[in-house]
């Protein structure tokens, strides 16, 4: 049996959505904001998306990295080295209002996982109810996105993948792509 997950925002959603996106400049100007949900481990690839974002630190460009989910206070107390440099913003356990208030904050999300067993995605329904740009590996259920996600090989170089996120940053997944895929998986 094949099922989608439904694309809906939680109970008090917009009304977290109409107070998102607060500061964002900085001195120097705007912050492209980086962001990967769920829990942080290997299964999910998250050392890439770090890996990715301290490139694209590194090329000059203002960049914030949201780690938002369960666990993950102990994953970047793990990784401190790996995030050495980085504006890192981590949410540990977040309630659903949380969950997408930081997903409001993002420009790029990022949700990789390392294998295939069979499951989709709530953070990708959800970051689609926001319209927002998604990256992710081209495997599995995420395929089933289709034209609403910008997928990529879990075989690609930490170069390639920071930059389909900057080319996802510069030019974002069409908006009526994200909105019929919404449309029609909605609850």
């Amino acid at each position: 049996t094949q099922i989608f997950h439904p694309a809906f925002l939680p109970t008090g959603g917009i009304e977290v959505l109409d107070r998102s996106r607060s500061g964002r400049q900085t001195d120097s100007g705007e912050i492209f904001v980086i962001g990967t949900f769920g829990i942080p481990s290997d299964a999910k690839l998250t050392h890439r998306v770090i890996a990715a974002a301290q490139k694209i630190r590194q090329g000059g460009i203002s960049v914030r990295l949201i780690i938002a989910g369960f666990g993950v206070r102990s994953y970047v107390r793990a990784h401190r080295k790996k995030l050495a440099g980085l504006d890192v913003q981590s949410f540990d356990g977040p309630t659903d209002l949380q969950l997408l208030r930081c997903m409001a904050e993002v420009d790029v999300a990022v949700q990789f996982r390392a294998q295939n067993l069979g499951e989709t995605s709530g953070i990708v329904s959800l970051l689609l109810c926001l319209g927002k740009s998604r990256l992710v590996s081209a495997i599995g259920a995420f395929m089933e996105f289709g034209a609403a996600v910008e997928t990529i090989s879990n075989d690609a170089s930490v170069e390639e993948v920071a930059n389909c996120i900057l080319d996802l940053y510069r030019n974002p997944v069409d908006k009526s792509d994200i909105s019929e895929y919404v449309e029609s998986h909605s609850a």
